[in-house]
């Protein structure tokens, strides 16, 4: 059922990771140079890095698909 709602569209509950809820990205655009965002809490670490062409994610780019679970 879970797999034919998400291919479906229809899914309306999605994971994430531990460390990406208690850490999270960016709020504000970090520089256009930097490709590369760290942040801990606690013995949680969130290490995300960008593409040049496309940059890091911030703010509200919070929604991230990760592909297929």
């Amino acid at each position: 059922m879970v797999r034919q709602r998400r291919e479906d569209g229809g899914q309306i509950l999605g994971y994430a990771t531990r460390p990406f809820i208690l850490c999270g990205l960016p709020i504000r655009r970090p520089p256009r140079d930097q490709l590369m965002y760290e942040r801990r809490n606690g013995s949680f670490v969130l290490q995300v890095t960008g593409q040049p062409q496309y940059g890091l994610p911030f703010g509200l780019s919070s929604l991230i698909t990760f592909g297929p679970l």
